[in-house]
């Protein structure tokens, strides 16, 4: 993976290369919001290598547990396959499937009477209304930051936590 092709890496990316291949130990005791909280069972969508390794980083240091897909068709094969994920990154704009078609097909097979994943849209282009037309429950503007995920999925979990739809993911 050449970095010098990428042309533009911001901060948080190369803070994520950095620690990413620290023991997981390390990564545990950082003083992050989950310290003591409950894990997230995260499905990272993102079509770019080097962005995807390094959103896959900065969750592993908030102390997620993280899968990854490389665009939507491979997104929604890992979500029939698996348990349920609580939160799913989805870059919008893929090739083979978008987020938005991806989003849009993973709300409609979910069942209702099950807790549904929070689908947050990741675009440098993309609109908040344009994720949230599409049925995803949240947008992150990219680039992603270690603060700003770290911000987004304490709301999240709070939200999860006050609807009591946390799923038990203890390993």
């Amino acid at each position: 993976m050449a970095v010098a092709s990428t042309g533009y890496l911001p901060s948080g990316i190369l803070e994520a290369f950095r620690v990413g291949n620290m023991a997981e130990s390390s990564i545990q005791s950082n003083g992050s919001f989950l310290q003591n909280a409950h894990q997230l069972r995260v499905l990272v969508v993102e079509d770019s290598p080097v962005q995807q390794r390094a959103v896959i980083n900065l969750l592993k240091q908030l102390g997620h547990a993280v899968s990854a897909a490389n665009e939507g068709f491979e997104a929604i094969s890992l979500v029939q396959r698996n348990d349920p994920y609580d939160v799913i990154l989805m870059d919008c704009q893929m090739p083979l499937m978008d987020g938005f078609k991806a989003a849009r097909f993973i709300k409609d097979m979910e069942r209702p009477t099950s807790p549904q994943s929070v689908i947050i849209g990741t675009s440098d282009s993309a609109t908040a209304d344009e994720c949230f037309r599409a049925g995803m429950d949240d947008f992150v503007s990219k680039p992603l930051s270690k603060a700003n995920l770290e911000a987004i999925l304490k709301r999240w979990l709070n939200e999860m936590s006050d609807r009591n739809i946390i799923r038990d993911n203890a390993q």
